[in-house]
């Protein structure tokens, strides 16, 4: 945290794990272009109905290159967005469940 807010990079990590199967057992879904697709070039993902419509809606332009889920913490891997509270101290909100799209 700064007084003031500032420009920062997201920082990835170079590697991420994630489940490939539900809680019952049952395979997740898989979407393609996520920045930490597999080899087959696809990534797991549990997501709702209009997740799902986003995400496909998205993923089939030609322009979208990669995307990924912003995390809910204030990570260096975050989307962050500064703003100032009513008693003038600056913060962060991370918009949780925010799809970060790279377009050409």
């Amino acid at each position: 945290m700064t007084s003031a807010s500032e420009a920062v990079t997201i920082d990835l990590r170079d590697n991420l794990t994630t489940a490939t199967v539900s809680a019952d057992g049952a395979p997740l879904a898989t979407f393609g272009k996520h920045f930490y697709s597999g080899d087959d070039g696809m990534f797991p993902a549990r997501l709702n109905a209009w997740e799902t419509q986003a995400i496909e809606t998205e993923i089939a332009r030609d322009t979208t290159v990669a995307w990924l889920r912003n995390p809910s913490r204030a990570t260096p891997a975050a989307l962050r967005i500064a703003y100032q509270t009513d008693a003038g101290v600056w913060t962060s909100l991370q918009p949780c469940g925010y799809r970060v799209f790279v377009r050409l």
